[in-house]
């Protein structure tokens, strides 16, 4: 499952453009890019990358937020 680069951005109170900046400037996700203009990136490898490094880009307003609430978020967004 797909997940706009820009839902993920929010949930790290970070902007598409540094969001993609950071992350997808790096490789670190594979990107797919829609006809829409939408870039999407995908939803394991959002929520992997997520467990691992959660405590160094999440803003501390959202450090409080627990996981599973990222995850829910991403998942109810999608499905």
């Amino acid at each position: 499952m797909l997940v706009s680069i820009s839902d993920i951005a929010s949930l790290f109170g970070m902007s598409p453009a540094t969001f993609k900046k950071e992350f997808i400037a790096t490789g670190i996700f594979c990107v797919y890019p829609l006809p829409s203009g939408r870039i999407m990136v995908d939803k394991n490898e959002a929520l992997s990358w997520i467990r691992k490094n959660k405590s160094r880009y999440v803003k501390p307003e959202r450090e409080r937020k627990d996981l599973r609430e990222i995850a829910k978020a991403i998942v109810s967004k999608y499905n």
